[in-house]
């Protein structure tokens, strides 16, 4: 006769997986859902695992761990996901899914708005440009646009990127540059813009300690040389208000203080 013996034998493959995203990217742009998926494969079948590789984003897993879903995308969903698969065959498996958030742009100033330039001196205004993508800066004037660089060279732009700082810079600022300057940053989300005037006039003054023979003291700050001040004032127990006119004080390069003594009596 004829004796026939079957063997079975448990074929093991190690796990393998692959996002399904093109080139491992996605962009979302922020409050909008966003599911990230792997596939995985091997004998027996993987479990999978999602991580963020920086911090964390609440998320739902589905698709028998093969999707990860983020119901409301904020600024903090931005970075590299890690879909892992382990079936204890083998090392795990990993996947990477890089989530780019769109967000519009989002420009400051860097002053309360106004900069004191004049003098011959550099003056700087400065905008903090944020947004993804990386939006374009320009720079207008009275509501012109202005150019990448100015004639005669009489300003130049800079972009820091660590500090997301965009600058225009005066390296010999004068009368002529005074006006009205806007920042502007456009990026496929959308525009903003800030506004800083650039002007010639003088700080306020700010008064210091009054002296025991009725001296008052004060200082300001200007590029250009002061040439005279008017002080106003009046006595205790009047409502007269009296008007002098005060020539400049001692100058060191920007600022002057001057003291006056004023009879009260």
């Amino acid at each position: 006769g004829v004796r026939e013996q079957s063997h079975l034998r448990a074929v093991s493959v190690p796990p393998s997986i692959l996002a399904t995203h093109q080139d491992q990217h996605i962009t979302a742009r922020l409050g909008q859902a966003v599911t990230l998926r792997c596939n995985a494969s091997g004998v027996p079948s993987p479990d999978i695992h999602w991580y963020k590789s920086v911090g964390s984003v609440p998320g739902s897993v589905s698709c028998s761990g093969s999707c990860y879903t983020i119901p409301h995308v904020s600024l903090a969903a931005g970075g590299d996901y890690i879909c892992s698969a382990s079936n204890g065959v083998g090392q795990p498996q990993h996947a990477t899914i890089r989530v780019n958030i769109l967000v519009p742009p989002s420009v400051s100033s860097m002053v309360t708005g106004q900069v004191q330039g004049g003098g011959g001196g550099v003056v700087r205004l400065e905008c903090k440009v944020e947004g993804e993508p990386l939006p374009i800066i320009q720079w207008f004037r009275d509501g012109q646009r202005m150019g990448t660089v100015g004639s005669s060279s009489r300003f130049t732009l800079e972009w820091n990127n660590d500090t997301r700082r965009h600058a225009l810079v005066f390296t010999n600022c004068s009368s002529v540059d005074f006006g009205n300057y806007s920042c502007v940053a456009n990026n496929t989300q959308g525009t903003d813009r800030t506004f800083i005037e650039l002007h010639g006039r003088p700080s306020p003054p700010i008064f210091h300690h009054r002296t025991k023979d009725n001296g008052l003291s004060w200082s300001t700050y200007s590029h250009a040389r002061i040439k005279m001040y008017r002080l106003l004032y009046r006595k205790s127990n009047s409502s007269v208000w009296l008007s002098e006119n005060v020539p400049r004080g001692v100058d060191d390069e920007k600022r002057s203080t001057k003291t006056k003594t004023l009879n009260f009596n």
